[in-house]
């Protein structure tokens, strides 16, 4: 779809080591996006970024790029202000975002952004290409993405939604996922030659409500690590949370289905804290 804006919003961040300190060298932000004056909330070297933006959400026609590039030695975590929000869209109306994030060999990535929403009748595209540079190149990755607006009747209401992300270390293609759902209940505007899918339903979200994906490469984890993680989802079967944890060359891919966008950024957490990443 044609932006209707006449520029793409922009965001582009290079992040480097100076003495002791992860410090930000370069930053770019076209409207929306915004970001806070880094911190470090340890104490020590690593810097944290909060992504910001200035709109109330995602919007018919909004197309996005993202550049992160983060240089040996550097330590970033980003994380973004506020659950995001994709907004109805008319009938053929539809928006996008472009990632392309690059670790050098020694450097390291936290990206963990908060929950997305997807309204009724919504349309939305992403694309992330995420380099690692050398087997040094750590990364944790997560994603959650909700049913949308459960409380208002809005289970899977959205028009469409696609996720495309590919992980690739030193040339070789290390993890790649293409999300595509269209929901049954997807209402106006839906493409009608395309088979529409029961997202309550066995092999989709099962009856619940959110979904968690968490990716983790080139990050030394102790032994028993995925032991300790099947533990935790067999504790959070009360709280009608599932979960699994797949290993990867050189990594894990840990995903998550629960009923409340909190509990899953919770359990992430505590997933992370067993890996002491």
């Amino acid at each position: 779809m044609e932006n209707p804006f006449g520029t793409e919003s922009r965001l582009s961040l290079t992040a480097g080591k100076s003495g002791e300190r992860t410090v930000l060298e370069e930053c770019f932000c076209r409207a929306p996006f915004k970001l806070m004056k880094p911190f470090y909330p340890n104490g020590k070297g690593d810097m944290e970024l909060m992504l910001m933006s200035v709109s109330a959400g995602i919007m018919a026609g909004d197309s996005q790029e993202i550049q992160i590039q983060v240089k040996a030695g550097a330590r970033l975590s980003i994380t973004t202000q506020s659950y995001e929000k994709l907004h109805k869209m008319a009938p053929g109306a539809s928006a996008s975002r472009k990632s392309v994030i690059r670790v050098e060999d020694g450097g390291f990535l936290s990206y963990q952004p908060l929950p997305v929403i997807p309204f009724a009748q919504s349309d939305f595209s992403g694309d992330t290409e995420i380099i690692l540079e050398g087997p040094d190149a750590g990364l944790i990755y997560s994603e959650i993405l909700s049913c949308g607006r459960a409380a208002r009747g809005e289970r899977f209401q959205y028009r469409r939604y696609q996720n495309r992300i590919a992980v690739s270390c030193e040339g070789v293609l290390r993890y790649a996922d293409n999300t595509l759902y269209l929901p049954a209940g997807g209402g106006a505007g839906a493409d009608s030659s395309l088979p529409f899918m029961e997202m309550e339903e066995t092999g989709a979200y099962e009856g619940h409500t959110h979904l968690a994906n968490l990716l983790i490469l080139n990050r030394e984890l102790p032994e028993g690590w995925p032991d300790e993680v099947r533990l935790l989802f067999s504790q959070a079967e009360e709280e009608e949370i599932q979960g699994g944890v797949t290993r990867l060359s050189h990594g894990y891919v840990v995903k998550i289905l629960g009923n409340q966008a909190q509990e899953l950024l919770d359990l992430i957490e505590k997933i992370r804290m067993l890996g002491e990443i």
